[in-house]
């Protein structure tokens, strides 16, 4: 909580709200990105078997999940160590807020492996035969490993149209922009 509250507060302000309602309208924009999905309950009512007993509800569960997402992410993120005033000031805080939460799982030397899947659509959308399907998704497939080839990467793909293709990442941690 000591690192939440660290923001020296502006001239006949609170530690709770250190710049007062002006800080509150500019946060307000990204706070609307958490209750955006809200807007969208009215369509699910088509849905729904019993509308009139099923979207207040959903409206209330829903709206105390995002108030409990938004003060998790407010006391998580803004809570840890260096503290919201410098977490502010990051030119990136959420990777700030991730190096800080798992130090260890993105230690210089991790390497994380990234599978792609892969896939063609006729461009009619008419079913096509098996046959065509696979000649088009392993063209496309031997395509992408060629470009990883090309960029350095060594993909693992044995070929096999049922298989996902591999990518072995080397993690390098960035430093801040101050």
């Amino acid at each position: 909580m000591q690192w939440a509250l660290n923001i020296e507060p502006d001239p006949g302000q609170s530690r709770w709200l250190p710049h007062g309602a002006a800080g509150i309208l500019a946060a307000l924009p990204f706070a609307i990105w958490f209750f955006l999905a809200i807007e969208q309950l009215p369509l699910a009512g088509e849905e729904a078997h019993t509308p009139a007993r099923d979207l207040p509800r959903g409206l209330l569960y829903g709206l105390l999940t995002l108030v409990v997402a938004a003060f998790l992410t407010l006391f998580l993120n803004a809570g840890i160590r260096p503290g919201s005033e410098a977490l502010g000031a990051s030119a990136e805080p959420l990777l700030l807020a991730l190096l800080r939460h798992m130090p260890d799982m993105l230690a210089e030397d991790t390497n994380v492996s990234v599978y792609l899947a892969y896939g063609w659509f006729s461009p009619d959308d008419s079913h096509v035969p098996a046959e065509v399907y696979e000649k088009n998704a392993l063209g496309i497939a031997r395509e992408l490993g060629d470009c990883l080839r090309e960029h350095g990467f060594e993909p693992d793909w044995d070929g096999n149209i049922s298989a996902k293709i591999g990518v072995s990442l080397k993690w390098q941690r960035r430093t801040m922009l101050k």
